[in-house]
């Protein structure tokens, strides 16, 4: 079949997971991206592993993260963002250099670089990636795969994986919707109107496979917050925008209200009062997992209650 994609759309965890796949089992493509990053050739780096989704409670997710020891011994890492044409988050690149001096004072590690990783035209056209140690571009490894994939239909489909999310940046992501996602996220809001009425969850449109963040937001919240179940995440936030500087006042406010699965955080300029729920698969049928959505429900009823609480405070 000619003209025939591998993927009709590519998202970026499509990506992470092929790059991070590659990280962990092939040596040869490891050491070259170390070197792409760091701009020296390590002397066969022992790598210790490549993870997906790295979270610091408080400073946020690195997409992926590549920890390694170099010829001296020293404990290195990667911190990774990738993008495909998502826009970039306030201070994102900010948020990635105090993970990198987190993991140094935690011990993870004895030195950090911050790498964004996207398409040569997204890091051409946007500012962001000039805060980062360092870049690479989805068409270097796209050749590298076409050169040296471990074997030749491997490193073909791999090369066409990220060709797809090269001409899908180019061209502009019109999402596509999902039919499973779809599926969910309306079984979602029939159980939620029917048993979580005051979180005023409003009927969803189609939705694309990316939708994994479930948005409430009553009346009674007013401006400037609202409540999110990050279903794939585990937790239930209640942002309030802007006030990110007031963390320690909002948790004082709350006092009692704080269980011990319950924190408050910094998410970008906003505070967000976190509470943890069961991960939930949107791609997986809902009634097998009534139970962990429902639990998400009930965390965002509860943040809806300790909103009251934090109304003169935020």
């Amino acid at each position: 079949m000619k003209d025939c994609r591998v993927l009709e759309v590519v998202t970026e965890r499509d990506v992470d997971l092929m790059i991070l796949e590659e990280l962990n089992v092939c040596p040869e493509f490891a050491a070259w991206w170390i070197v792409q990053v760091t701009g020296t050739q390590p002397h066969a780096p022992k790598l210790t592993g490549a993870y997906h989704s790295v979270a610091h409670p408080v400073l946020g997710e690195s997409d992926f993260l590549l920890i390694y020891a170099d010829v001296q011994g020293t404990r290195q890492a990667i911190l990774v963002e990738n993008k495909i044409d998502a826009a970039t988050q306030p201070n994102q690149a900010g948020r990635y250099r105090q993970r990198g001096e987190a993991g140094v004072a935690a011990g993870d590690w004895q030195r950090y670089t911050t790498c964004m990783f996207a398409p040569a035209r997204y890091i051409e056209s946007a500012h962001d990636p000039k805060s980062y140690d360092s870049v690479v571009t989805y068409e270097q490894v796209r050749d590298w795969f076409r050169a040296h994939g471990s074997s030749g239909s491997r490193g073909q489909y791999r090369a066409q994986v990220l060709d797809t999310a090269i001409e899908q940046n180019r061209r502009g992501y019109q999402p596509q919707a999902d039919e499973r996602v779809t599926r969910f996220w309306h079984a979602y809001w029939q159980c939620a109107t029917q048993e979580f009425p005051e979180l005023e969850m409003p009927e969803p449109a189609p939705k694309p496979a990316g939708s994994s963040w479930i948005e409430f937001r009553p009346s009674e919240l007013g401006s400037g917050r609202r409540i999110y179940h990050k279903l794939d995440k585990g937790y239930v936030d209640l942002q309030v925008d802007g006030v990110a500087q007031q963390v320690s006042s909002i948790a004082a406010a709350l006092g009692p209200l704080l269980g011990r699965d319950t924190q408050v955080v910094t998410t970008g300029k906003s505070a967000s009062v976190r509470v943890d729920a069961p991960p939930v698969d949107r791609f997986a049928d809902f009634d097998s997992q009534r139970n962990e959505a429902r639990a998400g429900m009930r965390a965002a009823y509860r943040l809806l209650i300790m909103s009251r609480a934090i109304a003169s405070s935020a």
